[in-house]
């Protein structure tokens, strides 16, 4: 009876973990297989993980995998790019998380990423299957492709739902790249957060921006320069100038594309846009390909005068 059950256990295991997993496991060249360095910040622990798997792990946690495929391709190159490019094999600075990380799972510091584990929390078992299957996918149909501008690696940055136009780089970060400039982006308004608000009391707006006026004083907010984009570039907060990203980032906006109303109970925000605006634009992205985009064609929208080349491994 013990033999028939640990039989029946194993078969269990076989067909709801291991079969699952070759078959949405991606098929590469040798060649491609890079391994990156990734620090699993909650662990505390370094793992080795292939960057065509480590891609599908990303994706999981950076895109919705219902969008379409060629928004998914799309999104697996810029992942890539990032990727290689922060790579200590690539020459790239590694992850600020751990001295022997290339990445970490961290998106504030790297990219999402998640685990078969995370996967099957998030979407079910059979969610899992379909997800990861359609994610794996794009990842094997991109392999080894990446972003280049005069035959250097970019910073492929991206974000959620960029409002009517993305950014320049250098509008929002200080640093001007030929390749991150401000387009045209109407393609992304099925976003669930294409609009937001938020509400505070004087005295939580007050605490939030780290100033000590009466509590219950309302601030003297002025505009003083807005973004190609349109988002806010700078404004003064009861005379102090601050910078619109630095406002957002305090207060937790979802972009700093924002417009406020003062009452006697508090301020209210509305903002346009999610993420800070700069490269591809995820939603975006979704609905060009939705029009029939291919993934090229819309990284190179987002990203100006870039090439898709594929990843020369020096031997």
């Amino acid at each position: 009876m013990k033999q028939a059950l640990s039989g029946l256990f194993l078969f269990l295991v076989v067909f709801l973990i291991v079969i699952p997993y070759f078959l949405t496991r991606s098929p590469r060249p040798p060649a491609e297989k890079l391994t990156v360095h990734l620090f699993l910040k909650e662990r505390g622990r370094l793992r080795r993980i292939e960057l065509e798997d480590y891609l599908i792990g990303v994706l999981a946690g950076e895109m919705p995998a219902s969008f379409s495929l060629e928004a998914l391709k799309a999104q697996a190159v810029a992942a890539r790019t990032v990727t290689v490019k922060r790579m200590r094999a690539f020459g790239g600075r590694g992850s600020s998380a751990h001295p022997r990380a290339d990445v970490s799972n961290e998106s504030r510091e790297s990219q999402a990423w998640l685990s078969r584990r995370d996967m099957i929390k998030k979407w079910g078992f059979w969610g899992y299957l379909r997800n990861r299957a359609r994610i794996a996918e794009a990842v094997k149909n991109t392999a080894g492709l990446v972003l280049t501008y005069n035959g250097e690696l970019i910073d492929a940055v991206y974000h959620s739902t960029s409002g009517p136009r993305t950014e320049n780089a250098g509008e929002i970060w200080g640093t001007d790249l030929p390749y991150l400039q401000s387009v045209a982006c109407s393609f992304g308004r099925h976003s669930p957060k294409y609009k937001g608000e938020k509400a505070f009391s004087y005295a939580e707006f007050w605490t939030k921006l780290g100033m000590e006026p009466a509590a219950k004083t309302p601030p003297d907010l002025r505009i003083l320069e807005y973004t190609t984009g349109g988002r806010v570039k700078s404004l003064t907060v009861n005379g102090r100038k601050m910078q619109g990203e630095t406002f957002r980032r305090l207060l937790g906006l979802n972009s700093s594309c924002f417009s406020w109303r003062l009452s006697a109970d508090g301020i209210f925000l509305q903002t346009t846009g999610y993420g800070h605006g700069v490269g591809l634009c995820q939603y975006g992205a979704d609905g060009l390909a939705r029009q029939g985009w291919d993934f090229r064609s819309i990284l190179k929208y987002y990203y100006r005068g870039v090439d898709i080349v594929r990843l020369q491994i020096r031997g």
